[in-house]
């Protein structure tokens, strides 16, 4: 939980706070908001919520930044009749990955990358990019 203190009062007015500090509202309360607005880490408190399939979008802004793993999380969120969209520039700036195991085993590459990859070649199952 950070503190809401260091939020401007104009972004502060769109956010739940308990205490000052940034909170989780109660499923409930979550159900009623248009927008809900999470790092894909913190998509799985939604997750963990029962949420899957409740939203009609679910949007991964740099995408390009977040190791597969990430962005599967708020993927998982995504029902059949959910719209998900990945955003962001594969050729910039990738996922931050300092361990060599980890780069070992492809997690330097996102999952948008490996997507972008997979329709450029043109297999079986490419997304729509």
């Amino acid at each position: 939980r950070s503190c809401a203190a260091s939020v401007s009062p104009q972004l502060l007015r769109f956010c739940h706070v308990r205490d000052g500090q940034f909170d989780l509202p109660t499923v409930a309360k979550l159900k009623t908001y248009d927008v809900v607005v999470a790092t894909c880490g913190c998509s799985g408190l939604l997750l963990a919520a029962g949420l899957r399939g409740h939203f009609t979008h679910v949007l991964v802004d740099e995408a390009a930044q977040a190791m597969e793993p990430e962005a599967l999380v708020p993927a998982s969120l995504a029902a059949t009749r959910t719209r998900l969209a990945f955003f962001g520039d594969p050729h910039q700036l990738g996922p931050a990955v300092r361990s060599a195991a980890a780069l070992a085993r492809g997690l330097g590459t996102s999952l948008l990358e490996n997507l972008v990859r997979r329709a450029a070649v043109g297999g079986v199952g490419a997304p729509r990019v």
